[in-house]
């Protein structure tokens, strides 16, 4: 992998993405910066979340007890899977796109933050593109069932954007409003998350810029617990139903978990536009 900071795009829009982990840390509109830079080079910040972005899967969310079921049998895994902790390799390089692969062979055992162990029963593979094109960033997931059995799962992005005062997110599902806050609000909410579960369109309102993405995941998670960051998500699935008389929690018919059919693949795609606000006109040339 390159040692070197990827950028793609150009003034009017371009994105960085830190090689050693694999996150798109910076989205400069006209020089504004509208990310989370946790997960970029160098030090972590000193407070908040040490990351920009991730893919969550196979699972969204939090397991119970940090153990899931796959055909009756249990195996451990950590928040939001494995794709968070496993590298990624670049294959394909652009001035405005960039393409990574991630492989994982069924029953590997990865050790993520904390020395949380996850595993996995089915072997898959996961390819990210990050491209800028027609002023837009868009962000496209391929998954695909490289194992011998049918796979359960749910995935989702986890990217996050700065937070400023007197900002707002704004919820659509095509025409149809959904709802809307002020970000304070989603910090106040029960573990510092707001969920939509019917959404394609989200628009963040910020003094200084907007973003407005557009998704196909068909729920969006908003996160916020007050540290200068607000995680914008879109997921497939929300929380697992809670095990009944100590089981672990089986994937198969869990709210919004998908089956993959083996040798089958499914995409998801986000489009992120950005908008700076108009700059006055210079009252000072009317001779006031």
């Amino acid at each position: 992998m390159t040692t070197k900071v990827i950028k793609i795009g150009d003034k009017a829009l371009a994105a960085l993405i830190n090689p050693h982990n694999s996150q798109m840390y910076s989205l400069k509109s006209g020089g504004v910066e509208v990310m989370w830079g946790g997960g970029g080079p160098g030090e972590k910040p000193a407070k908040g979340w040490p990351s920009s972005e991730i893919v969550m899967f196979p699972i969204v969310g939090p397991a119970p007890k940090e153990r899931i079921r796959v055909n009756g049998k249990a195996y451990p895994m950590s928040q939001h899977g494995i794709a968070r902790d496993l590298p990624w390799e670049i294959v394909e390089q652009k001035p405005n796109s960039v393409t990574m692969v991630q492989v994982y062979e069924a029953g590997g055992r990865v050790t993520g933050k904390k020395g949380a162990v996850s595993e996995f029963p089915i072997s898959y593979r996961l390819t990210k593109t990050y491209s800028i094109d027609n002023g837009a960033l868009n962000f496209n997931l391929v998954v695909e069932n490289t194992g011998e059995n049918d796979m359960p799962y749910a995935v989702g992005w986890h990217p996050t954007f700065r937070a400023l005062e007197n900002s707002f997110v704004e919820v659509r599902n095509g025409h149809d409003f959904v709802g809307s806050a002020p970000i304070e609000r989603i910090a106040e909410a029960g573990g510092n998350v707001m969920v939509f579960e019917k959404s394609n369109r989200v628009v963040y309102a910020t003094p200084e810029f907007h973003v407005v993405m557009e998704h196909d995941f068909g729920i969006l998670q908003l996160w916020n617990k007050g540290e200068g960051l607000v995680g914008i998500e879109p997921i497939t699935a929300v929380k697992m139903n809670e095990p009944v008389k100590g089981m672990d929690a089986e994937l198969s018919g869990q709210p919004g978990y998908e089956t993959l059919l083996r040798g089958k693949s499914a995409t998801y795609t986000v489009s992120i536009l950005v908008a700076l606000p108009k700059v006055p006109e210079d009252m000072g040339s009317s001779g006031k």
